[in-house]
């Protein structure tokens, strides 16, 4: 019974790591969207002379990519551990 206890906790803990990197990524996409707003020239080093600086289109998409990328791998986190409580509740 214990470990049952224990194994819902953690879920619930996985639950609210999940909010959290949730409002994280909310978080930094308001700051992405208020530094390009502020058009500030891209920083290109001397030493690379072909760098060409992504569009706003083109680094939004990417950013929405890997949120969605880390949002899936957490619910399959998730679902692999919901998996192995229930697992654990059937013995």
């Amino acid at each position: 019974m214990e470990i049952m206890q224990k194994m819902a906790e953690s879920m619930t803990k996985m639950k609210d790591s999940m909010a959290s990197v949730e409002e994280k990524v909310a978080q930094v996409q308001k700051q992405c969207a208020r530094v390009e707003k502020e058009n500030v020239p891209p920083l290109i080093s001397s030493n690379v002379a072909n760098f060409v600086p992504m569009s706003p289109e083109v680094v939004e998409a990417l950013r929405a990519e890997a949120a969605l990328n880390e949002r899936q791998r957490m619910e399959a986190a998730l679902g692999d551990f919901q998996a192995q409580l229930e697992s654990e509740k059937n013995r």
